[in-house]
């Protein structure tokens, strides 16, 4: 008896220790804009999270369910293109850009899931490398993306009293502690059981009558989602977009962050990845 109430507090203690620290990471992140007020470095802050968001949706695939895919920066050109064009060229407002963004982020990390089916491992890999390759050739193709001279959109209506600057931070912020909660909640569950036992042994979950292609559908839904937010961020947090950060680079840095903080981990693509965002700011091309 005695056993079972200590269980019980341990449990609720233990629950009310996850909530505070995930308040005060929230009054950490959200507080930003109103202490840092220079544009700049806002937008230094909101372009760390993305990196952060698209490794935490990268560990969704990679991570938990083993699928080796390197497709996340053709996700993220897929949403940040998307909604974009539908703001330009439909004059749409930011909420109905946004869903375009992440149903173009879904649909494009399914089409390159396909492959999947045949292979796995180095070889998925390679394949989704190439699809990054071909971003620029294939962005040229669309018409109204500005090609090589990029593409402006206007600036989103947002939260009243807030800069854009600041708002877009926000999202981006707002978004990854919900991935985050999100991602834990997952791990407890049966769907992350099964996406674990995907990773393990395919043909050991397909023994316990688990449907390995719905489940692989599903891990491709759950990491596209925060890497097509991601996307929409950069355009509308830059008002510009262009092909070239879609690149090998962003691609390397996401993954090396997710491998680098511990694939599978609640917390290891925030761990990982945030050194690598300090050495590119003050090492790499945003140094100076």
């Amino acid at each position: 008896m005695n056993g079972l109430f200590e269980s019980a507090v341990g449990a609720r203690t233990s629950a009310w220790a996850h909530r505070g620290f995930y308040t005060i990471l929230a009054a950490g992140l959200l507080v930003v804009p109103a202490v840092v007020h220079n544009s700049y470095d806002i937008g230094r802050f909101r372009l760390g999270l993305v990196y952060i968001l698209a490794a935490l949706g990268l560990n969704m695939a990679f991570g938990f369910a083993g699928e080796f895919t390197l497709s996340h920066a053709v996700v993220m050109a897929a949403s940040a293109y998307g909604s974009g064009l539908v703001s330009v060229q439909l004059h749409a407002s930011f909420g109905v850009a946004l869903a375009s963004g992440l149903i173009s982020g879904v649909l494009v990390a399914l089409i390159l899931a396909l492959p999947s089916v045949r292979v796995r491992g180095a070889y998925l890999g390679l394949i989704t490398l190439f699809a990054v390759l071909a971003i620029p050739s294939v962005v040229t193709l669309i018409p109204g993306t500005g090609s090589d001279y990029g593409l402006s959109v206007p600036s989103p209506v947002l939260l009243g009293g807030l800069s854009q600057d600041a708002t877009t931070y926000e999202l981006i912020a707002l978004a990854t502690l919900v991935v985050l909660m999100a991602t834990r909640n997952l791990i407890i569950s049966s769907w992350g059981t099964r996406l674990k036992m995907m990773r393990e042994s395919q043909r050991a979950a397909e023994a316990v009558g688990l449907n390995p292609f719905l489940i692989r559908a599903w891990a491709y839904v759950l990491f596209a989602i925060p890497v097509a937010f991601a996307g929409v961020i950069i355009t509308f947090g830059n008002q510009y977009v262009t092909d070239g950060f879609f690149n090998i680079n962003l691609t390397l840095l996401v993954l090396t962050g997710v491998i680098l903080g511990g694939k599978g981990r609640l917390w290891g693509p925030v761990v990982g990845t945030v050194p690598l965002i300090i050495l590119n700011f003050y090492i790499g091309p945003f140094s100076s």
